[in-house]
This record gives structure tokens, C-alpha cells and sequence, in this order.
């Protein structure tokens, strides 16, 4: 967030992993942050504050993430988790359940 500007906030979100159905992650409720090291990410672009969120979530547990890819739309971030090309990290709400077809919505056992 930028020190110049105000902020309102009037929405509460958590930040989730979605991963592929198949993927052996998709048996657990719940992940560690730390468990992740080594994966490959899958996120929305650094014009966004999820880079930043991120970068600094993974480094709090001990490593600096894999990001193979940031892009601009959800929709294309999912369609690569299905095909299990890497995890992302999303809002629970941007994620309706609709668009959960192969794919799972972990809860992180830290809040961010």
C-alpha cells in the first residue's frame, strides 16, 4: 500500500492454496506455509499486492518462492493448476465454486 493514499477497506478475505484434485496436496485440509518450499507458484502479476504477500509469507517460513508464472486473469492461473502445473495462491472469494471443478481449496494453517 502506498503511504500517500487512504484506504477503506469493507470486504474481510483470507488468502488459500488451490490445487490440482489430483495433486497429493489435495488430501490435506490444511498446509503449512513451510511444507510449500520448493513449489512451483502460480499467482496473480506484481501489479497486484500478492507478489508482495506472498514474497513475504514464504520468507517468514524460511524460503524464497518459485514463481513460474503471474499473470492477469484467475481463470488461466486455475486452468494451469489443473493441469498441475504449479499451485497458486488466490482469495477465497475471487474463487467461486463453480470454478472449482479438478481442482481443491486448501486452508493455511497461518493466517495472512
Amino acid at each position: 500500500m502506498h503511504p500517500d493514499f487512504d484506504y477503506l477497506f469493507f470486504e474481510d478475505d483470507e488468502l488459500a492454496l488451490f490445487v490440482a484434485s489430483k495433486s497429493p496436496l489435495a488430501k490435506k485440509q490444511q498446509v503449512k506455509l513451510a511444507d510449500l518450499a520448493g513449489a512451483r507458484f502460480l499467482t496473480l502479476g506484481e501489479r497486484t499486492y500478492f507478489e508482495k504477500k506472498i514474497v513475504a509469507a514464504c520468507q517468514k517460513a524460511g524460503y524464497e518462492p518459485n514463481f513460474v508464472y503471474q499473470g492477469e486473469r484467475i481463470e488461466a492461473i486455475l486452468e494451469m493448476v489443473r493441469q498441475q502445473l504449479g499451485i497458486a495462491f488466490l482469495m477465497k472469494k475471487s474463487v467461486s465454486d463453480s470454478q472449482l471443478a479438478g481442482l481443491k481449496r486448501l486452508d493455511l494453517a497461518e493466517s495472512y
